[in-house]
């Protein structure tokens, strides 16, 4: 599709009061994440940026990041890797 070898979505749902989830950085890849409903707050680096619903936000490649739910209904977005990914990187390996 569009000359890429491959193309992997992911749908991932934070619940309210789901904090600081899964730090990880994408290896090789930069994904992309777009807010289907909810509110939460993305930490990519040392930035910190709001998102909500229609929101997209990008990580780069090799960055640690994490979400966080800070609305009372549930955070929904998906990821979408072009390509797609091979490995993640947790900041903890022991909390994935």
């Amino acid at each position: 599709m569009f000359g890429l070898g491959g193309i992997k979505v992911d749908r991932v749902i934070y619940q309210p009061g789901d904090t600081r989830v899964g730090a990880s950085a994408p290896g090789r890849r930069s994904p992309l994440f777009y807010v289907l409903r909810g509110a939460g707050v993305v930490q990519a680096g040392e930035a910190s940026d709001a998102l909500a619903a229609g929101d997209v936000t990008f990580i780069p490649r090799g960055e640690f990041h994490w979400f966080e739910n800070t609305g009372i209904e549930v955070f929904e977005m998906v990821e979408i890797w072009v390509p797609a990914p091979t490995q993640t990187i947790w900041a903890d390996p022991d909390d994935p």
